[in-house]
């Protein structure tokens, strides 16, 4: 197709090019099912960190980020605030995902995966046949399996030296979603034992799984332990707990 100039020349025209489509809108990657991949609420600026009851995992988004050799000006506080998310918006970056400065489910899936230490560390034997629940004194970490498959990691605490979570293979074989400790008198938080009186269960002193001890048990968040609770509903988990004190 041509067209007529008044000079008498003529010149092809150039065929109509569609722009470039938009980059997809960042949707919310935010669920409220907590047997999701490595569910975590949403995590955004203004959220703290405010009481054992209210937890926004701004301190674990903080500590990760950390391991991902971002937020490295300050400790972890448990405030979500600028710097906590310019950082987070840093690790959006580097990994392709929507920068938005919240930690969405998206997020924290990419996220949890990448800064997980002890995957390697993991016994065979946690990714066998049903649940697996494998608690890394070294790390501070607790992984949860299903037949062989990942579900969940938490950052926890295990006991103190003198009273140490035990080392070993065990099998949960009693239940509390709500137990009052017999020798100490502390509420226990969906609480499973596995040893004795060792067990995993939600903690009402734990604001950070690197500073302080249990008497033994292996201490979570209690919004995390019921996580855990529901996950494993109906089951019995068998348990491995290795590494070095810490």
């Amino acid at each position: 197709m041509v067209v007529l100039l008044a000079l008498g020349l003529t010149i092809p025209t150039l065929a109509f090019v569609q722009p470039a489509a938009q980059a997809a809108t960042c949707s919310s990657g935010s669920t409220t099912n907590t047997a999701s991949l490595y569910w975590r609420e949403t995590t955004k600026y203004g959220d703290r960190d405010t009481d054992v009851y209210h937890i926004q995992h701004v301190r674990e988004l903080q500590y990760r980020l950390k391991r991902a050799g971002l937020f490295t000006s300050y400790k972890p506080t448990g405030s979500f605030y600028s710097y906590t998310k310019s950082e987070l918006i840093k690790f959006q970056k580097r990994y392709n995902l929507c920068a938005t400065g919240v930690a969405d489910q998206k997020t924290w899936q990419v996220l949890i995966q990448k800064t997980t230490k002890g995957f390697g560390r993991v016994p065979a034997r946690c990714k066998g046949t049903g649940w697996w629940v494998c608690y890394d004194r070294t790390l501070h970490e607790l992984f949860a399996y299903r037949d062989g498959k990942i579900r969940n990691v938490w950052l926890v605490r295990g006991g103190i030296y003198s009273l140490p979570t035990r080392t070993g293979t065990f099998r949960v074989y009693a239940k509390y979603a709500y137990k009052l400790s017999s020798t100490y008198g502390t509420p226990m938080y969906y609480f499973q034992k596995f040893n004795g009186g060792q067990g995993f269960h939600g903690s009402y002193t734990m604001m950070d799984p690197f500073v302080g001890h249990s008497h033994g048990c292996i201490n979570m968040y209690i919004e995390d332990s019921r996580v855990l609770w529901n996950l494993t509903i109906g089951y019995y988990s068998r348990v491995s707990v290795y590494g070095a004190w810490s």
